[in-house]
C-alpha cells in the first residue's frame, strides 16, 4: 500500500522558498540599502517558517513517535537546534550589514560572504530535510497509522497563526500539483475564519497563472473572491 508522505507538503515549500531565497541573495547589489533590506525581508520570512516547521515537528510529530519509539527523533531535534543557531547568526549578519550601509560604510565584502553563507544553509538544509524523509519518515509509517498522521497534521494546521499561514501559502502553491492546491483550498474553507480563506486566496491569485487560478475557482464553486 502506498502512504502519503509525511513531510511532503512543508518539505515541498522550504525547497522552493530557500531557491528562491540564494536566488534574490545572488542577484542582490550589496551597495544598494533597498536591496538588502528586500534580501532581509525575505531572509526573515522564511526563517520564520523554518522556526514554525521545527516547533511543530519537535512538540508534535516528533514527540507522538518518541513516546513509542524512545529517542527515535533526537538526531533531527539535535539538527534543529544547530540550524536554528545558523538561522540567528545569518540574521543578525543581514541585519548588521543594513546597519553599516546606513552608516554609509561598504558592506560588499560581507554582502559576498553572506551570500555564500545562505547557500550554504541552503544545502545544510536540503540535506537535513532528506534525512528527516528518508529515516524519520520510515519510524513514522511504522509506529502511527494514517489516521494518526492526519489527526497531527489538522492539529499543526489548526494552531497556526494566520500570519504563519499566509507565509506558507505562495511556496505551498508554488511547490504542489494543482490539484492538491484546490485540495487545500477546500479544506481550509472547511475549517478557517472567512478572512483567512480570502487573505490566502489573493496569494494564490498571485503566485498562480490567470488559468491556474480559474482552475481552483472552479473547484471551490466561486465566482469572485
Amino acid at each position: 500500500m502506498t502512504r502519503k508522505p509525511v513531510f511532503d507538503t512543508p518539505h515541498k515549500a522550504l525547497r522552493l522558498a530557500f531557491g528562491e531565497l540564494t536566488t534574490l541573495a545572488g542577484k542582490t547589489d550589496f551597495y544598494n540599502i533597498s536591496a538588502v533590506q528586500a534580501l532581509q525581508k525575505l531572509m526573515d520570512e522564511i526563517f520564520t517558517l523554518v522556526y514554525s516547521h521545527s516547533h511543530h515537528e519537535d512538540d508534535l510529530s516528533f514527540a507522538e513517535l518518541d513516546q513509542r519509539c524512545p529517542n527515535a527523533t533526537q538526531h533531527d531535534r539535535d539538527e534543529h537546534q544547530r540550524l536554528h543557531q545558523r538561522l540567528d547568526e545569518l540574521s543578525a549578519n543581514v541585519h548588521s550589514i543594513v546597519d553599516e550601509l546606513r552608516a554609509g560604510q561598504d558592506q560588499h565584502t560581507a554582502g559576498v560572504a553572506l551570500y555564500t553563507d545562505l547557500c550554504n544553509l541552503h544545502t545544510e538544509m536540503l540535506i537535513h530535510m532528506m534525512e528527516e524523509e528518508r529515516d524519520t519518515q520510515a519510524l513514522i509509517w511504522e509506529h502511527l497509522s494514517d489516521e494518526e498522521i492526519a489527526d497531527q497534521e489538522a492539529r499543526i494546521l489548526g494552531s497556526m497563526d494566520p500570519e504563519i499561514m499566509v507565509l506558507w501559502t505562495p511556496y505551498i502553491i508554488g511547490s504542489q500539483p494543482l490539484k492538491h492546491v484546490q485540495e487545500m483550498f477546500k479544506g481550509m474553507m472547511a475549517t478557517a475564519p472567512a478572512f483567512v480563506v480570502e487573505g490566502n486566496l489573493k496569494v494564490a491569485r498571485n503566485r498562480l497563472s490567470p488559468g491556474e487560478y480559474a482552475q481552483v475557482e472552479a473547484a471551490l464553486e466561486l465566482s469572485e473572491v
